[in-house]
Parts: C-alpha cells; structure tokens; sequence
C-alpha cells in the first residue's frame, strides 16, 4: 500500500520553514544578489568598452586604408562656401561628406557611400559644388542616408538619443532642422582654436601649452591645414607629413552627447560638416553642449578611447596632463612628450 508522502515531525505537524528561517534566505539571497549585481554591471561595461575599441580600430584601419587607396588621409569636414573663408585651393566646397562619409567603403558600407550619390544625382543634384543652393541643400536635408545607423560610429556606452534633429539655426547652411543619426567618434585636430570657446579652454589656462590659431574654426581657414592630422576643411594630410610620429600623434577619438541628454547639439550627426575635434579641453571635460566647450569624452569611467596615427588604439585617462595631451595632438612641431604623463 502506498502511503502519503507528508512527512510529519515526531509532535505530529507538518515539517517547514519558520518565519525566521524564510527572512535568513532572504536576506542571504539579497546578499548575494547586492554582491553580484556590480560584477554583472562591470562586465558589460567591459564588454561595451572593449567593443568602442573595436569601433576604434576599425576606423582607424579604414583610415588607412583610404590612405593607401588616396594616398592621403581624408578631409576632416567640408560646409557651405559662403559661411567661412576657405580658399579654391583647399575647398571641397559643400560636399556629402566628412571624414567619416569618405571611408565608408572601408568599413563594409560601400552602398551606403553610393546612395549618397545616387540621391543627389536623382534629386538633379551634383555631389558636390562650389556654393551651396536652396534646391541643394533641400536635396541633403531629406536624403534617407542621413538616417542609416552605423554601428562602428557609436560607441555602445553612449547613453544618448541615436537620433538628432536639433536646429542649428538659419545661418547653419546645410543641416538646420534635418535628422540624422549620431556619431560618437571624432577626428583630432590637435590642440587648435575652437573660436569662441579657446580662451576658457585648459590648454590655454595652462601655463606652456599652445592653442593655434585661436580665432578658427579647428584651422577651418588656414592655407596649408592646422597642426593635427585633421582639419575641418583644408589640406590633406599624409602619413609622412606626420614628421612627429605616427605612434605617438592622436589620430581619432571618442567624444559623447549623453553628457546633455536635454540639449543636444546638430554637431553629433554623423555626416555634419563639423567632424574633427580639438584637444584644447582635455578628456571628459566638456562645458557645454555648444561646440566650442566640446571635449574628447566617454561614459566608460575615468577616460576615453583613442587611436594614434598607426592605428594603434590606446585608452588615455582623465588626469592625462594637458601640455602632454595637446602635444600628442599636433603632427608635425617636434615637441618632446612626457612619457609619464601618459
């Protein structure tokens, strides 16, 4: 005969948990949950850094390789003619792309690059010309590449919208007003002017470290390009113009819009005019969103992510020294860098 399968203690009830019993589990579950809830929270982020360094890599590989193809890296950026003195010689005048748009082909976007041209061909638009138009500027504002997200452009630390439509107001010739997703890596410029924004910068605060051409634009008007290996549009530069070395002149790094959720600027989208940074501020010292208090910057904690100019990727932290830093940054000055400074 089978009998029940409650088991009953010697004084007849019914064998449990106590109350008291119930609350130590609880609270050793608690516990332990408390103790490896941080441990989860800093794999992912290692994870999530260690993928913005891939992100990294690869663009600076594609960089290189635009070079052997070119022989020369890309342009920095390019704008509408009529808002900057740039001259024939330098201009791209308004074109499609910056730096990013340019190698594209190298990061398995190839179609991406030629919808870029298709559209504005089916728009009765040529890919570039001399000054801008209404019709033109119509024709980029609207064109569906400017919504394609692309992975190895966003850093997956970045907590800020994937998408931006800020205005960049009327004298903002070629992206007021229009969508686009966000880039969260930028080209170096080197300790170069932010206009505006030089005078408060920490370079120029810091006793033996040199902003150049303090009144542009990242050299945006400089004959013969500014100090780094990119500007916003002027010549370009070649792997053997970098007479300071390629290991130890910066090349591309990380910057991040999270910082100003609520106020994000037109500058972040991957195809702006406005794709080169300088190094005048520093690592994660960011003042506004406006660009000339921009900064190199990232959410993975105590630094950010960047690439020399051979394409090595490196890490530099926060207390990275200002003069060390902006000195890494120009290509060609023959500045001694102090190791320990990072």
């Amino acid at each position: 005969m089978v009998k029940s399968g409650k088991t009953k203690t010697d004084g007849g009830n019914a064998a449990g948990f106590t109350l008291v019993e119930l609350l130590v589990v609880i609270a050793i579950i608690g516990t332990l949950v408390g103790l490896l809830l941080p441990a989860v929270q800093a794999a992912r982020e290692s994870a999530r850094r260690t993928s913005c360094a891939n992100n990294v890599k690869q663009l600076a590989l594609a960089l290189h390789n635009f070079h052997d193809a070119r022989q020369t890296f890309p342009l920095g950026g390019s704008g509408g003619k009529g808002q900057y003195v740039w001259t024939s010689n330098q201009s791209t005048d308004c074109n499609l792309f910056n730096w990013r748009g340019f190698v594209l082909p190298f990061i398995d976007e190839q179609p991406l690059y030629d919808l870029q041209k298709a559209h504005m061909r089916s728009q009765g638009q040529p890919e570039t010309i001399s000054d801008y138009t209404s019709a033109w500027r119509a024709a980029f504002q609207n064109a569906p590449f400017r919504l394609a997200a692309i992975g190895a452009l966003r850093c997956p630390s970045d907590a800020g919208a994937s998408m931006n439509n800020v205005d960049g107001g009327a004298s903002w010739t070629l992206n007021a007003g229009s969508l686009g997703t966000v880039s969260s890596y930028f080209a170096s410029a080197g300790p170069e002017g932010m206009n505006s924004g030089s005078a408060s910068s920490l370079c120029n605060v810091t006793s033996g470290c040199t902003v150049y051409n303090q009144g542009e634009y990242c050299a945006s008007g400089i004959t013969g390009g500014g100090c780094g290996v990119f500007s916003l549009r002027s010549d370009r530069t070649r792997i053997k113009d970098i007479t300071d070395g390629t290991s130890k002149t910066l090349l591309l790094g990380e910057t991040t819009q999270g910082a100003f959720p609520a106020n994000q600027s037109y500058q972040w989208r991957w195809n702006e005019p406005f794709s080169v940074m300088s190094t005048i501020r520093g690592i994660n010292n960011q003042t506004s969103v406006n660009y000339y208090g921009m900064s190199f910057a990232s959410f993975h904690g105590g630094g950010a992510q960047f690439a020399m100019a051979d394409a090595s990727v490196v890490f530099l932290t926060d207390s990275t020294d200002i003069i060390t830093f902006c000195r890494r940054g120009t290509r060609a000055k023959g500045e001694l860098i102090d190791s320990g400074g990072q």
